[in-house]
């Protein structure tokens, strides 16, 4: 049943009009419903807390397809991308809650220095991923503008506070060193005689 569930779909799929899609005219995006439906449904179940959970991500992942559809290769199987398109999205859903509670904190704590206005309220934005952080930025509304640097060191000093409460650890590069032994380090370095110094013209170590 599987496999002819499989080939009913890919049949389906290859009807459908690359161009069209690409252009999003109502019917193909019908029939690209119609084809991917139970395939993007199976991989968004996957992410999915409860079946409440997998109705809001399936609305999501079908909101980036359609957004999306103008970037349909040309020769692309139009199924296997919008499942590839939905496990991007719940991806991104996952990452964004998993940091959603730090930026509430982030923006609570802004909210308790003196001169900041609380409406607008303080907003964390998230900039983007690097190799080993998340970038944040903080935005607020000041009183006054001449005391935006007080606002500024003082919102960043509550922030190193709560992260070391928090336990919150600052991924700062880190080098690790190996120190070789002394024969080794002569074995190394040719012409270099540890005991005068390391010289030049010392004999070379054999």
């Amino acid at each position: 049943m599987r496999d002819r569930a499989s080939r009913d779909r890919g049949a389906r799929a290859t009807e459908l009009d690359l161009a069209s899609l690409r252009a999003r005219d109502p019917v193909a995006t019908d029939k690209l419903f119609d084809a991917a439906s139970s395939a993007v449904g199976a991989a968004v179940r996957r992410f999915a807390e409860d079946d409440e959970d997998a109705q809001e991500l399936a609305q999501g992942a079908w909101h980036r397809i359609l957004e999306k559809l103008p970037r349909l290769a040309h020769d692309g199987n139009p199924v296997g991308w919008c499942v590839i398109v939905a496990r991007n999205h719940c991806k991104s859903v996952l990452r964004r809650r998993a940091v959603e509670p730090e930026l509430m904190d982030l923006e609570e704590a802004a909210g308790k220095v003196d001169g900041v206005n609380l409406q607008p309220a303080p907003v964390v934005i998230v900039r983007g991923f690097g190799t080993s952080e998340v970038n944040l930025e903080l935005r607020v509304w000041v009183t006054e503008a001449r005391a935006r640097r007080r606002i500024a060191d003082e919102i960043t000093a509550r922030v190193l506070v709560g992260f070391a409460t928090e336990g919150v650890e600052i991924p700062y590069p880190k080098r690790e060193l190996y120190i070789r032994e002394q024969g080794a380090a002569q074995r190394l370095l040719p012409g270099r005689d540890a005991s005068n110094g390391g010289g030049e013209g010392a004999p070379h170590p054999r």
